[in-house]
This record gives structure tokens, sequence and C-alpha cells, in this order.
């Protein structure tokens, strides 16, 4: 009886030691999660405050495109912000790019918007990670086509860093039919001209794999031939092989521009809302802009002290700015539709010409 009583005492002491063992590795394991949970939500923290210091800096500068260094991690992106590791930040006032970016690089870049008078920055960010393929359809790279121009106008390709060269920006351009073949790019942009990318039968099968992330814009200039003043864009998805129209139909799917800030701005943009989005934010700036300028030249439409041949500029500038002020004010609220962006584009050469007027007239400019 004694022997089994031992017995069961043993057993009972294994059976302790392995339940206290394995609560001690429960905690030890749980340590370790938490002590992994603060460190990743400090990264992101230290992250989320760098990339507002950066995107604040991006804000105020001009033409320069820059390869910031980051740990690598997922940034993502919406109208409202970004988030890194759930911790969010507010976007500059309007800045386009990817709705994810996951590198340890970041693309940055900025160029001002003018109407004609400078507005604000435009800032563009991506990563070298996300390919551009620009589309060439006038039969020979390099032959000054829109297609050419553009990729001139986008940042270089390659920056040479301590003496060693570092991809920039991803982009390329090809003649149209050409395979582009892959290269294990998370996202893909096609931009086209005059091609319809819905007519293209297919998207290479090799980019099957990324499930909706090769996304396409064409871009119609008016006139044609310039990527400057106005014109609409198209944005198109992958939709089973293929292009379709990012939203339902046609319409929903194409927005309207004026300047070339605003169109290379779609070439960064993630889709037509977030888009749409952004330059809301930037033609809201415009319409505040606008009224200070209006008001001031009204001001100086009425000053006693001026002589009368400066009312040549003052009135029709006058004229031209509330054009500007009240469709800058209808694009900051609702679709970038044609019948609000046009009456801006034809303003703002009136404008500049009545501005110049006013100098030669030694009169205070309207702007």
């Amino acid at each position: 009886m004694s022997k089994k009583r031992g017995v069961i005492e043993i057993q009972f002491n294994w059976i302790f030691v392995l339940i206290v063992g394995g609560l001690i590795i429960l905690f030890f394991l749980g340590v370790v999660r938490t002590q992994k949970k603060v460190a990743e939500t400090k990264i992101s923290a230290t992250i989320s405050t760098d990339l507002r210091a950066i995107l604040s800096g991006v804000e105020v500068s001009t033409q320069t495109a820059s390869l910031i260094d980051i740990p690598k991690t997922e940034i993502e992106f919406d109208c409202e912000g970004y988030r890194v590791g759930g911790i969010g930040g507010m976007r500059p006032i309007a800045s386009f790019s990817p709705n994810l970016i996951k590198s340890n690089k970041l693309m940055s870049w900025a160029v001002p918007w003018s109407v004609p008078y400078r507005v604000m920055n435009l800032v563009y960010l991506t990563s070298p990670d996300v390919r551009y393929i620009i589309v060439d359809d006038s039969g020979a790279v390099g032959d000054d086509s829109l297609a050419d121009k553009l990729y001139s106008t986008l940042p270089q390709d390659l920056v040479v860093e301590d003496g060693q060269e570092r991809l920039l920006m991803n982009k390329e351009i090809i003649l149209d039919g050409v395979d582009p073949g892959d290269k294990n790019n998370y996202k893909v942009r096609y931009v086209f001209f005059k091609n319809n990318p819905s007519m293209i039968p297919n998207i290479p099968l090799y980019f099957d794999k990324l499930r909706g992330d090769v996304t396409a814009i064409e871009i119609g200039p008016i006139p044609a031939g310039s990527l400057e003043g106005y014109g609409k864009i198209i944005f198109y998805k992958q939709e089973s092989g293929a292009f379709d129209f990012a939203k339902s139909d046609e319409t929903e799917s194409t927005i309207y521009y004026f300047g070339k800030p605003s169109l290379i701005a779609a070439i960064f943009a993630e889709d037509v809302d977030s888009y749409t989005c952004n330059m809301q934010r930037a033609f809201k700036k415009l319409w505040f802009i606008t009224k200070i300028y209006l008001d001031r030249t009204n001001a100086l439409k009425n000053s006693l002290d001026l002589p009368m041949d400066c009312d040549s500029s003052y009135t029709p500038g006058i004229g031209f700015l509330e054009t500007i002020r009240d469709n800058a004010v209808l694009s900051s609220q609702g679709p970038l539709i044609s019948a609000d962006i046009l009456p801006i584009s034809n303003a703002t050469p009136s404008l500049a010409d009545k501005n110049d007027m006013a100098q030669k007239l030694s009169c205070p400019e309207i702007y």
C-alpha cells in the first residue's frame, strides 16, 4: 500500500511540474509577444512621426524629388491620411500616392500648381517597388511624342549616392504592343495616350498574380499634343485579365484636369476617388487664394490714387478672377467635370495677359 502511495505521489509531482513549467513558458511567451508588440508600436510611431516631418518638408519644397530610407514596413494611404501599423497621421493638403507603400524606400516629389498665380505644391509619393509603364503609340521611342515628353517630365529613374546608383522612380517607356515583362513588382501602373486600354485584349498572364494591382490611366490632352493646360483622364482597373473602367462606366471613371502638375498627380494616385478627393483640396485652396486677389483687385480698381489707364487691366481681370473663384468652388465640392474645369483653363491665360498689361502701364499687378 505504501509503495502505491509513493508511485501516486511521484506521478502527482511530475504532473505538478509539467503544469507549473507550462505556465512559466506561457508567461514568458506572453512577455515576448507583449515586448514585440510594444517594439512594433514604437517603430510604427517613429515612422509615423518621421513621415509627418518628411511630408511637411515636401509641402514647402519645389521641384525636388528625393529618395528617403525608411524602416521596411507597410504604409497605408487613403483620402484622410496615412497609417503605419495602425498609427495614423494626416495627409498633406493635396498628396497623391498608391494606397499601399511596402518598402524600405520612399520617393517624394513636389511640383507647384499655378492658376496662373501659385496656389500650392502638389505632393507625389511612391516607392521604387511600384512600376510605371508609359506606352508610346507614336511608332518610335524618342520622337518627341507625348509619351516621351511625359517620361522626361517625371523624376529621373536613377540617382547616384555615395558612388552607387539607386533606383529613384521605377519608370519606363515602351512601344505599343511590346511585352513589358515581369519584374516582380507589387503594383504596376500603365499610362496610355491615344489607345483605349479597354480595347487591349488582355493583360499579360504573369500579372494575374497581382489581383487588381495592375491599373491604367488614359490621358487625353486638349488640345492634343501638349501636356500643358486642360484635358481628361480615364482610370482603368484590372478585371479578368483585361482592363475595364475603374468604376461603373466611362463617365464615372473620368476626371478633367488643369495644368501639368494635376495631370502628373493622376499617374501617382491610386484611383479616381483618391485623385478627386485630393484635387478637391487643391481647388479649395485655389478658391481661397483667388478670393484674396479678387478683393485686392477690387480695392485697386476703386483707388483714386491710380491712373485711369489701370482700369483697362483691372475691370476684365476682376471678371476672370470671378470665373476662377466660382468654378474653383464647384470643383472643390463635386466631381471634376469639364463644365467646371474648362472655364478656369480659359480664364487663366487671359488673366495673365491683364496682369502683364498692368505691369506695362506701371500699375500695381493683379497678382
